[in-house]
């Protein structure tokens, strides 16, 4: 069980690093950040959360071919702040931690495996 000092103390830093710019996604707007460019993250770290948990999960399920609950333990970190759920129609993953800062994987093919998607590619 995690202290409740330290839970409280690692919701602040993340609400704090979070308050420095609005949690969109992860990388810079009009950018393409996806199958293999380079691109500077400038979030807080609500996103970065987000952003993990969806291309982990999305990677673990699609790419690795294990189930959800395998996944989710995989993708687990602590203090869990990062939840996702897998669309199989979609083939994506959308993440979210604590309920905020929304970022989506989706699976392109087994050569590139699951990247990012922007806001404006959901």
């Amino acid at each position: 069980m995690i202290a409740p000092s330290t839970l409280l103390a690692t919701l602040l830093t993340l609400l704090l690093g979070c308050a420095k710019t609005p949690p969109v996604a992860p990388f810079p707007a009009g950018k393409d950040c996806a199958v293999g460019v380079a691109c500077a993250y400038d979030g807080g770290l609500l996103p970065l959360a987000s952003a993990f948990a969806a291309k982990e999960a999305c990677s673990c399920h699609f790419v690795a071919g294990r189930s959800e609950d395998e996944c989710r333990a995989w993708v687990r970190v602590s203090p869990a702040v990062a939840t996702f759920r897998i669309d199989e129609d979609e083939r994506r993953v959308v993440a979210h931690a604590l309920g905020m800062a929304e970022v989506s994987a989706r699976f392109v093919d087994a050569a590139h495996g699951c990247v990012l998607e922007s806001a404006d590619q959901r």
